[in-house]
């Protein structure tokens, strides 16, 4: 998504992007002290503003194909973010851990994560699925997430300025009003 990029770019400038995840441009990266992973894989496969296809759909590998980005990066953890319907694709869930679990990694967490909870503005919850090397996890607790005092900048405060917004961003259009 270009205007995430662009986004993360402006925040974050040394950022890297897979854009898609099947180009592999990833794999010319050099980063040998990476030690975790974070994404968030299609979500459209699951989400009610998607067509819900699951399993059916094509990009719902993605979850389990991230096993691969971590033993390339030979990552100790993985974070995976997507929408809590995720959760409720049996198949596309028992195809991921089986793929982390074939590649030496574990779910030893899985959390609904409430946006207000961790000082987030919106109401959304997101599902956050955290793997890990199993060599490294052994006899440890399980992580948990904890809960951040609640925001009180509101909304506005993470979008940008209308004067910042890339031009490609705009809408172009007219505005239809009807009585």
């Amino acid at each position: 998504d270009e205007m995430c990029h662009m986004l993360a770019d402006s925040h974050f400038p040394d950022v890297l992007h897979a854009g898609d995840l099947y180009r592999g441009e990833w794999r010319e990266w050099n980063l040998p002290d990476a030690r975790v992973l974070s994404g968030g894989p299609e979500c459209t496969p699951h989400s009610k503003a998607g067509k819900q296809g699951g399993a059916a759909d094509e990009r719902s590998s993605q979850v389990a194909d991230m096993a691969e980005l971590a033993v390339f990066f030979d990552v100790d953890i993985v974070l995976i973010e997507n929408v809590p319907q995720l959760l409720e694709c049996n198949q596309v869930m028992d195809d991921a851990d089986r793929r982390f679990q074939t590649l030496g990694y574990e779910r030893v967490c899985t959390e609904l994560v409430h946006h207000p909870h961790q000082g987030g503005d919106t109401l959304r919850i997101r599902t956050l699925l955290w793997y890990e090397k199993v060599c490294r996890t052994r006899g440890l607790p399980p992580p948990s997430i904890p809960k951040l005092a609640k925001s009180s900048k509101g909304l506005l405060s993470h979008l940008l300025p209308l004067n910042q917004v890339p031009d490609s961003a705009w809408l172009h259009g007219e505005y239809l009003h009807t009585a």
